[in-house]
């Protein structure tokens, strides 16, 4: 199953999205499921498929994540680590806990990824790091996007006339 964000105030979508599998599913007591899905590679779109069902058809394509997904690049270790300081403190302001000893059991691809996944930013900012192409600008991304919130968050916020 395929699993792409909507626009913000629109009924487009935006052009990458991740192909999933159920790995979990709850009824609820008013008819509806809850799934969960587990991310398995991601896709662009090449167009959407007309049809009459109860949801949307897209033609995708996967060359252009194929080799970062795959990879599991490695990003230098000094860099990930200053990374991660970073997004402890930024949780930690934030009121998010993680165990992060047993996040860094993860391999450096997975831990990035779910940095994207659980921090407190926008739906754009996610999608933007969903469609960084390799690990390193994923990196640079997500690390640019923490300095912002911890910056507008340290200023003062007096508004001059």
């Amino acid at each position: 199953m395929g699993m792409v964000q909507s626009k913000k105030n629109s009924s487009e979508v935006y052009s990458v999205g991740c192909l999933g599998k159920i790995s979990d599913y709850k009824k609820t007591n008013d008819g509806r499921v809850l799934i969960n899905l587990t991310g398995l590679a991601r896709f662009e779109i090449v167009k959407e498929i007309n049809n009459d069902k109860l949801y949307r058809e897209f033609e995708v394509r996967y060359e252009k994540f194929s080799e970062f997904d795959k990879n599991n690049e490695s990003a230098k270790e000094k860099e990930l680590d200053l990374l991660l300081e970073k997004t402890k403190f930024f949780f930690k302001k934030n009121g998010l806990l993680l165990d992060w000893n047993e996040f860094k059991k993860l391999n450096n691809f997975q831990q990035i990824n779910t940095l994207s996944m659980i921090a407190p930013i926008s739906n754009e900012e996610k999608q933007k790091l969903l469609e960084a192409s390799t690990y390193n600008e994923k990196t640079k991304t997500f690390s640019e996007i923490i300095e912002f919130y911890l910056h507008d968050k340290s200023e003062n916020k007096m508004t001059i006339q």
